[in-house]
């Protein structure tokens, strides 16, 4: 194997599992495990999933991908306000600047940025492939429904927004060297992606600040800018051309063998909290006769499945959403339909499990409908299984 980015053929193993290949989807489970091999290049820092579906597989997959959570729900509004959008408007140029989003979903990133600046933007517009951008664009979004590809642009661009898309790219590289191409001279590329973190099958690439630095350095660029986000497994870059009127960041350890020795320190850390997690899980719920999970979909979908089913246990596993429009749906045979979150209202409950990405937002539901309970446990920590 060669690295595509700094053609080294030489890697080191991060971490290998099988987990359940519909995990991320509205899919139901259906058993079929997926490998996921990570390994990182000794030279640049690259990670690269050297286990990969084919894309048409990705593609079936990301058809019925389960983030179907759109902003323009008015719901898990504490997710949607930790996206950057200040950080974004300090280094957009100006109000009139050309400002793309790429794989912009329902193009709520653009809608926050209008509502930031008072619709002072005048230049502003998404690009995403897939139906999600319909919703955006029925809000009155500028979204154009395509893939961002070569030569797309005619005219200069001044800011690049990719977030959660970096690491999704079958040729992540030809694509930045086209942004980099169409970049005007102040121009800026904000990207957001799992530190080095959130291993699946669904992300083919892992980026890391020392990387990130390698990019800039291979296109004359300067990172200008950075945050570690919840609890580091985010990262966000903002990546300008180098001139003399914009100052480098600092960065404080590039090494790439202390990335690796972080990596599995680490690793062996989230592997060990892990089947402590899955510990605790299997005790609260011993002896119980039912437990509701909130969030129908992802991690909470597949872990619970696989703990509960898998494992035998006499259980009623009863999901249950945020989103109205996901009652009845049937996440796995061995669950019953999914109700909406409303229909518990005043009621106390002996378990609840919650997990995913909207946590924080679950909770807040239960406090507004006013649900109670004798255990809450939180499987937010767990995005991976390894042969249960």
């Amino acid at each position: 194997m060669i690295c595509k980015f700094c053609h080294n053929d030489k890697f080191e193993t991060i971490t290998d599992f099988y987990h359940e290949k519909h995990f991320a989807t509205n899919l139901p489970l259906n058993g079929e495990k997926v490998r996921v091999r990570v390994e990182v290049c000794t030279n640049c820092g690259l990670g690269i999933n050297t286990t990969p579906l084919s894309m048409d597989e990705l593609n079936y997959l990301y058809k019925y991908y389960v983030y179907n959570m759109s902003y323009f729900d008015g719901i898990c509004m504490d997710y949607f306000n930790n996206i950057d959008i200040d950080l974004m408007v300090k280094y957009i140029p100006s109000y009139d600047s050309k400002v793309v989003d790429i794989g912009c979903y329902d193009g709520h990133v653009i809608h926050m940025l209008q509502k930031y600046s008072g619709n002072k933007y005048t230049n502003i517009m998404g690009i995403d492939p897939s139906d999600n951008a319909d919703i955006g664009i029925s809000h009155g979004i500028h979204i154009e429904k395509a893939f961002f590809e070569a030569g797309y642009f005619k005219e200069k661009v001044d800011f690049f927004i990719l977030r959660n898309i970096f690491e999704h790219l079958e040729n992540p590289f030809i694509i930045f060297k086209d942004m980099v191409d169409q970049l005007s001279g102040g121009g800026k590329i904000f990207i957001e992606t799992p530190n080095f973190d959130i291993f699946c099958h669904l992300h083919l690439w892992y980026y890391s600040l020392p990387f990130y630095k390698r990019l800039a350095d291979k296109y004359n660029l300067k990172i200008i800018d950075y945050r570690l986000k919840s609890n580091s497994r985010m990262l966000v870059i903002v990546m300008g051309h180098q001139s003399s009127d914009i100052k480098e960041v600092l960065l404080d350890d590039l090494s790439i063998s202390n990335l690796i020795n972080n990596l599995h320190k680490r690793v062996q850390l989230e592997q060990e909290q892990t089947f402590e997690l899955i510990k605790n899980i299997k005790k609260a719920l011993k002896n119980k006769e039912e437990v509701y999970w909130i969030g129908s979909g992802a991690l909470t979908t597949s872990i619970t499945a696989l703990l509960l089913a898998r494992k035998g246990a006499k259980i009623n596993i009863i999901p249950v959403d945020l989103k109205q429009s996901r009652k009845g749906y049937i996440v796995n045979k061995n669950t019953n339909p999914v109700i909406y979150i409303k229909e518990l209202e005043n009621k106390h409950l002996s378990t609840i499990l919650v997990g995913g990405k909207f946590v924080k937002d679950s909770l807040l539901a239960l406090e507004e409908y006013n649900i109670s309970y004798d255990i809450l446990i939180n499987v937010g920590q767990v995005d991976w299984i390894d042969n249960w």
